[in-house]
């Protein structure tokens, strides 16, 4: 009776080369598909001297490089992250396979449909909201931004002279010393031009803060004139006033309320000239009367006006970033990357996609660059980890194993035919 427990044990061994044989074959299949992760057979012995078992498969995650594509879309994880992906179904699962494309609804998915998860962005300051989501794209003019802060950078001509009548609009340039143009962002998303006339008044004085001495100022006031209907009218004015050594001492505005005739809600802008010394700032930092002519060096407002969309682009920190015709960028999304206790154990089902299994342990979203998750690689795929010369040797010794297996069971069948016919 020999022979039986030994014909056993090596049918054991023939079940778990088979199925080692099985991963190692697939390995091979996969050696040029992106974001494969290479499987690894883990055997383990039964109970002592009862042969061997396969104790479970593996996935090897990450140890392989990227390659460019040149697609925007195109992404990889550089850290040990899976992108999440949910199903027409409603089922997430996870991928390295970073093969995305936007489809025809807008969204972000995979070769299969799968739709990208991912958070919403801030669009002002970038900061990461919500819990994760489909990804899609913003339509036309979601990135319109009205104005709400304009900051002046300008020197004012000290020389000037006052001009001897008030300020008319319909007269903006002979009853102002100096003008400039700027833009405004209006609700709608279009661009309003406004013209901005500054107007020498002369001396007077106030007391400083701190100090508490009288000083001896130069006061201009300014007004933000607009047309509409073809009638210019002052949307906006104030009043700035100067140190004799040239730093702007304070600024106030007296209304900043503009109107355009595209929308029935009045915008309030504000209007900044730098930080005044009365307020304990340089006053050197936005409007400033040092001796030279009059000379703007920089208007900037927060407005995005409207465009179309033209294009997405994705950056390290897995922000996704639309392009408009306009020329304005608008961060819309940042895309989530999951990460686990044990991502080897995570179970492969078709499609570049894994489950998450008890061994695993559940996903944790978060964004790229965070903990073990990796930086995201926009324009590019990562490559199979599977190297073609360690799976060929792989096979061979697994090949030779099986084969002295089976070879050991002929060896027990023909033991036991023996003792069969000693019998007789």
């Amino acid at each position: 009776m020999i022979g039986i427990p030994s014909s056993l044990i090596n049918l054991t061994a023939l079940s778990s080369f088979q199925r080692q044989l099985s991963v190692t074959s697939n390995n091979l299949a996969n050696v040029n598909t992106a974001g494969f992760a290479r499987g690894r057979t883990d055997l383990s012995t039964l109970s002592t001297g009862l042969g061997v078992d396969v104790a479970r498969v593996a996935s090897e995650i990450g140890g392989s490089g990227v390659e460019p594509t040149g697609i925007a879309t195109h992404l990889a994880l550089m850290g040990g992250g899976f992108f999440a992906v949910r199903s027409p179904e409603g089922g997430v699962a996870f991928t390295r396979a970073g093969q995305f494309h936007v489809d025809a609804q807008g969204y972000l998915v995979d070769p299969h449909g799968n739709r990208v998860q991912g958070f919403s962005v801030d669009p002002t300051t970038g900061a990461t909201r919500g819990v994760p989501a489909d990804v899609r794209m913003p339509g036309a003019g979601a990135g319109v931004r009205p104005t709400t802060e304009m900051k002046f950078s300008l020197n004012l001509d000290p020389n000037a002279e006052p001009p001897t009548v008030p300020f008319d609009p319909a007269n903006a340039a002979g009853t102002s010393n100096f003008a400039t143009s700027a833009t405004v962002v209006d609700r709608q998303g279009g661009e309003q031009p406004v013209e901005f006339y500054f107007r020498k008044v002369g001396t007077e004085s106030a007391f400083e803060n701190g100090s508490g001495q009288s000083v001896q100022l130069n006061r201009w006031d300014w007004f933000a004139v607009t047309s509409e209907g073809g009638t210019p009218g002052v949307q906006a004015s104030g009043t700035l006033r100067f140190r004799g050594d040239g730093a702007l001492f304070d600024s106030t505005t007296t209304d900043s309320t503009f109107s355009f005739g595209g929308s029935s809600e009045e915008q309030q802008v504000a209007i900044s000239f730098g930080t005044p010394t009365q307020s304990f700032g340089t006053g050197l930092d936005g409007a400033t009367q040092f001796a030279g002519e009059s000379v703007v060096t920089g208007v900037n407002h927060d407005g995005s006006p409207y465009g179309a969309i033209t294009g997405v682009s994705v950056d390290a920190s897995g922000a996704l970033i639309a392009h408009s015709s306009s020329g304005t960028t608008t961060a819309f999304a940042r895309v989530a990357v999951a990460t686990f206790a044990d991502s080897s154990s995570l179970s492969p089902i078709g499609g570049n996609l894994f489950a998450a299994s008890g061994a695993s342990g559940a996903p944790l979203f978060g964004e790229p660059g965070s903990g073990v998750a990796g930086s995201v690689v926009s324009g590019g795929l990562e490559t199979s980890n599977v190297d073609l010369s360690t799976e060929l040797v792989q096979m061979l010794r697994e090949q030779g194993a099986y084969r002295a297996n089976l070879r050991m069971v002929g060896v027990s069948d023909d033991l036991v035919r023996e003792v069969l016919d000693l019998t007789r």
